[in-house]
């Protein structure tokens, strides 16, 4: 029985299936125990390299314990070699890039998610939620042969940086504040936003 099999691996008896290991590890690792849950999903890992599952809750134990690097090498041995379609892997390493501050990593593995993932859907909206809305211009790209003046609209909770001499704007350049004109003489001036 399932029940027998898990008591077995509890009992560290070789004779216990791999299955029984992966349930032990999922619940030494929901208990918090998580240096014992790697020692089951080690022994599942030993027997099936390629069980899922176990390197998923393998991912996650490391996650706990701070070690994060062998959790990347795991969802990225997911990711790129043996279940690409796993929606978890890449779930469980958007958090990891977004609580290390790799917000462009996190950002890419959403596009990459949403593109080979099995829940795509889920990872549309993470990456809609994700993406700052652009602020817009008052006026379009072009020529304009007299006297402009260009306001910006700002996105609701969003901070806009702006930029006059044609360079890409940053955090550290210029803040626009709603309702602000940036006049535009007659000539050429570039003004670009980013929020």
């Amino acid at each position: 029985t399932e029940n027998g099999q898990r008591l077995m691996a509890t009992w560290g008896w070789s004779i216990a299936n791999t299955d029984a290991y992966v349930t032990l590890g999922r619940e030494l690792l929901e208990q918090a125990y998580f240096t014992r849950s790697l020692e089951m999903l080690n022994v599942a890992i030993e027997r099936e390299p390629d069980n899922v599952d176990a390197l998923i809750l393998m991912g996650q134990a490391y996650t706990e314990l701070g070690r994060t690097q062998e959790a990347v090498a795991i969802y990225e041995s997911l990711i790129h070699e043996i279940a690409p379609a796993h929606p978890s892997a890449y779930r469980n390493l958007i958090k990891i890039y977004q609580q290390q501050g790799y917000n462009a990593e996190a950002l890419a593995l959403m596009k990459t998610a949403s593109l080979h993932a099995n829940s795509t859907q889920e990872f549309d909206v993470m990456l809609r939620e994700y993406t700052p809305e652009s602020p817009t211009l008052s006026h379009m790209e072009g020529r304009y042969n007299t006297e402009i003046d260009v306001t910006i609209t700002i996105p609701e909770g969003e901070t806009v940086y702006y930029s006059v001499d044609g360079t890409d704007p940053s955090e550290s350049g210029l803040v626009y504040t709603e309702g602000t004109k940036i006049h535009v003489p007659e000539g050429k001036l570039t003004v670009k936003a980013i929020g």
